[in-house]
């Protein structure tokens, strides 16, 4: 279906959002997603970057999903051997531990916790923090890669620090 609609979209365009990738195909979907209300522009532009971040999510760490369950557990099984004695009492899961999934290595043991919260505020910051410090684990943040949302989730992927 070719797209003939006039759109004022490329007045005051940004830099990065000019160039060769603007073909007719990219206009026509950007035309085709200006139509829709704005929650219903937001849901269907994410439908279709889910599928992309998420195929290179899988791509990119060679993981596969676990059926574990969610929790602390979770946690100290990825902080490894002895990581219950490491935890401060009291230490809690704040709201970054949001739309968690599990993700065994090739060897089949949890390699990755990936959480992709709507939000990150410093008190959340300095949980994730502790339990980072407690456990040995690097954290990476990514607006870039979170496939829950895209656009409105963000990816904090946990790992064994390997230093």
């Amino acid at each position: 279906m070719p797209c003939t609609r006039k759109t004022n979209h490329d007045e005051g365009l940004r830099e990065y959002e000019q160039g060769a990738h603007r073909t007719p195909t990219y206009l026509c979907a950007r035309d085709a997603i200006a139509l829709l209300p704005s929650g219903q522009a937001d849901r269907a532009a994410a439908e279709v970057i889910q599928q992309h971040r998420f195929a290179s999510f899988l791509a990119r760490e060679k993981v596969i999903q676990s059926r574990r369950g969610g929790g602390r557990p979770a946690l100290l099984a990825l902080g490894g051997a002895g990581s219950r004695k490491k935890v401060p009492n009291g230490l809690r899961i704040e709201d970054w531990y949001d739309h968690v999934t599990f993700w065994n290595g090739a060897d089949g043991k949890l390699k990755l916790v990936a959480a992709q919260p709507y939000r990150l505020d410093t008190d959340s910051m300095a949980n994730l923090l502790q339990w980072c410090r407690a456990l040995s684990l690097r954290a990476h943040i990514s607006a870039e890669h979170s496939w829950y949302f895209p656009g409105r989730s963000i990816l904090v992927l946990l790992q064994r620090d390997a230093r």
